[in-house]
Order: C-alpha cells, then structure tokens, then sequence
C-alpha cells in the first residue's frame, strides 16, 4: 500500500496551502490524487476538503486536553510518518507550504 500524506488545519492561514496543494496534483498530476490523503486537525478543514473532492481523515485528539495548533502543526509530519511506518505503509509525507 502507498500514500501520498499531507495535513492541515483550518483557517486562512493553512486550509489554502493544503487545498492549493490538492488542486494542482489534480491538475498536473493525476495518477496520484487517489493515493492522496489529507490528515485534517479540525472539522473546518476536513469538511473543506472533502467537499473538494478529497480524501481527508479528521486527526483524533485526546478528550478534554488543550490543544496546541502551532505544536500540533510542527509535529504532525513526525506523527504521521511514525504511524504509517508502524502500520506498514509505504508513505510520502509532503508540506504543503514548502511545495514550489
């Protein structure tokens, strides 16, 4: 099993970064949009995303403790490559604010 992985959250600040991301594979690099999976940190990205058409898990958070979104950000990539890798699947984990 292969995937192509990439997170957000929503807001103005990440959603356009992830949803432009999505958008041009599916422009220029079709082949991969179905193997595209966005991690979504809260319910306004997943729903974004997924009404674009997108593959989009909501990340599960612990009930009742604070959230950190500038943490949470700055390691999802080590989550999710940790957890794909204990699961056995092959991965890219890419950032959509550092694709040129």
């Amino acid at each position: 099993r292969r995937l192509v992985l990439a997170w957000t959250s929503g807001g103005p600040k990440y959603l356009p970064l992830a949803s432009n991301l999505g958008l041009s594979i599916r422009a220029n690099a079709p082949q991969i949009e179905p193997i595209l999976v966005f991690v979504a940190l809260d319910r306004e990205a997943m729903h974004v995303l997924r009404q674009q058409g997108f593959h989009t898990v909501l990340r599960q958070q612990q009930r009742g403790s604070p959230v950190d979104k500038a943490d949470e950000v700055w390691k999802m990539r080590w989550l999710i490559q940790v957890t794909v890798a204990e699961l056995g699947i092959s991965a890219l984990v890419i950032d959509s604010d550092i694709v040129v």
